[in-house]
C-alpha cells in the first residue's frame, strides 16, 4: 500500500522561495492533508521557506535542468536573497558563466541575483525554522551546545583499504550486531545493492523508486573517507537509519510523507549512526554536532565561516568539504543543524519507549518535521 499523500522533492523548502508552480502543488497537497492541525503546520512552514532565495538552489537549478527556464515560474519580489560569502559569489558566477543550458538575458538576471546575495546583510533563519518544528522543546534542546567536548578522534583515510571488502564486513556486522535499542527492527533493512563511486561527499542510500528500480547504498570514494570508525558510523547512518525508515514507512503507510522533513528522516538516521558507533568515538560525533549549535542564532557571517572551517579542519577534513559546509550553513538554512536536533529529540523521547514503540504509534499519521506535536 502507498502513502496516500506524499510531497517532495526532498529540497523542495530550498526551491519554493523562487519556483511557483512547485510551491502551488505542495499547498494544493497540503491542504488535502486530514488533520488540520498538521496541515497548518506545514503550511507555516512552507510560508516560511518561501520567503526566501537560496542563491545556490537558484542557480543550480537553471545549470542542471535543460528545461529549467521554460518550465520555472520564478517570482522573486518580495523575497529576501539569502546572503552569499564572497567566495561563493565567485564560484556562482564562474558556474553561471560556463553553463550553456542557460540563454545571456537570464544569466545576467542571474548573476545580478547572485551580487545582490554578496550585498546582503545576514539574517540567521535558524531559530524561526527550528521553532516551526520542535516548538516548545528547542530550548532544551540548545542547551546540548554547551554539553563537554571530547577530544577528537582522528583516522586516516581509508583510500589504502580494499573499499568493497571493508564496506560489506561493516555492513554484516552492523547487522548481525545491532545496537541493543535497534534489535528489534533490524529485520527491517531491506536487501540492497552496493555501489562505490568516485567525488565527494560520504555515502548515500536510496530507497526503490527514488534513483531507481532498486534500493541502492552508494559509497563515495575520496580522501575524506576518514578510516574505518568513520565508514562505519556513515554506513550505519545509511543502512541502520535510512533504509530502515523508509522500509517501515512503506510498511506502516502513514497517512502523509514529507520528503525533505530533514529533522526527522536525517535526526534518526544521525541517531542509528551514534548508537552504532564505537562509545568513544560516538561521543565525538555527538560532540562535534552539538558544539554547531553554538552557530544558531550567531549574526555575524564572517565569524560563523571561521568557526565552521575551524571545526571541519579540527576533525581532519579537507577543505572542499570545510566550503561545503559553509555553503550549506547559508544557502540551505536548517539543513545540516535538523541532523543535530532530530537526533537530540529522539534520544530524549527513546528514554521513554523504544523505537519500535514510536513508530508504530505514529502509524498513519502524517510523518514530517511535526515533532513539536508529538
Amino acid at each position: 500500500m502507498n502513502t496516500s499523500i506524499t510531497i517532495g522533492p526532498w529540497d523542495w523548502r530550498y526551491r519554493v522561495g523562487f519556483d511557483e508552480r512547485l510551491k502551488q502543488n505542495l499547498e494544493n497537497s497540503i491542504n488535502a492533508l486530514e488533520y488540520s492541525v498538521y496541515r497548518d503546520l506545514l503550511l507555516k512552514q512552507i510560508e516560511l521557506f518561501s520567503s526566501f532565495v537560496s542563491v545556490s538552489q537558484l542557480i543550480n537549478h537553471f545549470i542542471k535542468e535543460e528545461n529549467a527556464s521554460r518550465d520555472t515560474a520564478i517570482n522573486l519580489e518580495g523575497k529576501v536573497i539569502l546572503f552569499v560569502p564572497k567566495f561563493l559569489e565567485q564560484e556562482y558566477l564562474q558556474a553561471l558563466e560556463k553553463s550553456k543550458n542557460i540563454e545571456s538575458r537570464l544569466k545576467k538576471e542571474l548573476a545580478l541575483v547572485i551580487n545582490a546575495g554578496a550585498k546582503n546583510s545576514y539574517y540567521n533563519y535558524n531559530i524561526d525554522i527550528f521553532r516551526l518544528i520542535f516548538g516548545h522543546y528547542l530550548s532544551a534542546l540548545l542547551v546540548h551546545a554547551n554539553d563537554e567536548y571530547t577530544d577528537v578522534f582522528t583516522e586516516e583515510s581509508i583510500r589504502s583499504y580494499d573499499i568493497t571488502s571493508v564496506t560489506k564486513e561493516i555492513i554484516s556486522d552492523i547487522i548481525s550486531n545491532p545496537p541493543k535499542q535497534l534489535k528489534e527492527l533490524i529485520k527491517y533493512v531491506p536487501s540492497f545493492e552496493i555501489k562505490f563511486k568516485d567525488g565527494q561527499g560520504f555515502a548515500e542510500y536510496w530507497a526503490k523508486g527514488m534513483l531507481g528500480n532498486n534500493n541502492e547504498l552508494i559509497v563515495m570514494i575520496n580522501d575524506d573517507q576518514l578510516g574505518y570508525n568513520n565508514l562505519k558510523a556513515t554506513i550505519a547512518h545509511e543502512i541502520l537509519g535510512h533504509a530502515i525508515f523508509y522500509n517501515l514507512k512503506d510498511l506502516l503507510c502513514p497517512s502523509f510523507f514529507d520528503h525533505g522533513a530533514f529533522a526527522f528522516i536525517e535526526g534518526w538516521a544521525t541517531w542509528c549512526e551514534w548508537n552504532a558507533s564505537d562509545p568513544l568515538f560516538a561521543r565525538n560525533l555527538r560532540s562535534s554536532r552539538c558544539r554547531t549549535l553554538k552557530l544558531l542564532d550567531m549574526l555575524d557571517p564572517e565569524y560563523i565561516q571561521e568557526q565552521i572551517a575551524h571545526e571541519i579542519s579540527r576533525l581532519g577534513y579537507s577543505e572542499e568539504v570545510a566550503k561545503t559546509s559553509i555553503e550549506y550553513f547559508f544557502q540551505y538554512p536548517g539543513f545540516g543543524q535538523s541532523y543535530t536536533l532530530g537526533a537530540l529529540w529522539l534520544e530524549a523521547r527513546f528514554l521513554e519507549e523504544t523505537p519500535m514503540l514510536f513508530f508504530n504509534n505514529l502509524k498513519q499519521l502524517p510523518w514530517g518535521d511535526f515533532f513539536l506535536l508529538w
